[in-house]
């Protein structure tokens, strides 16, 4: 966000032009659980395999995090909040753009903005239902994320896939 601001009081866009700003969500419990050991570690890959981390959501630490990043973002133009419909994602962009939230900014959950998949399968990586994720942020238009069972992450993309994805 820092590059993003020092961008918007230098430069001079195209009449009409929009700033798009990208914050990665902060850190899941499944992250910290893995952090805990050497990256590539049994351990490490042991707690991203953990079913307790399903659709994870925030530590301590990430939950910090995203009110930290609230102070930065609170002054930056917005007017639309788009995210994955993956728990610590919904999550972070709840806290870190809660005063754009509170102004009535429209927030999208939408299925073509969640990473890049390997196949992993993680139970991390998979989404509870469109049901379940409305009941826990009414804010958050979930028109945009297909029903029924979370299929995403088992399927490997490739560069191409995800192209074609980003265009969506």
């Amino acid at each position: 966000v820092k590059s993003c601001l020092a961008w918007r009081e230098t430069a001079c866009g195209p009449l009409g032009a929009k700033t798009v700003f990208f914050i990665r969500h902060a850190e899941a419990e499944s992250n910290a659980a893995a952090y805990q050991h050497p990256r590539d570690s049994p351990g490490y890959l042991a707690a991203y395999e953990d079913a307790q981390f399903f659709d994870s959501l925030l530590s301590k630490t990430g939950e910090v995090q995203s009110q930290e990043l609230a102070e930065r973002t609170k002054t930056l133009p917005c007017e639309a909040i788009i995210c994955s419909p993956l728990r610590r994602t919904l999550q972070t962009a709840a806290l870190a753009l809660a005063a754009h939230l509170e102004r009535g900014v429209p927030c999208y959950a939408v299925e073509a903005a969640r990473e890049f998949s390997q196949g992993h399968a993680r139970p991390c990586d998979y989404r509870h239902s469109v049901e379940a994720q409305r009941a826990s942020f009414e804010r958050v238009d979930f028109s945009r994320v297909p029903p029924g069972e979370d299929t995403f992450a088992a399927r490997k993309e490739s560069v191409e896939d995800l192209d074609l994805r980003c265009l969506d």
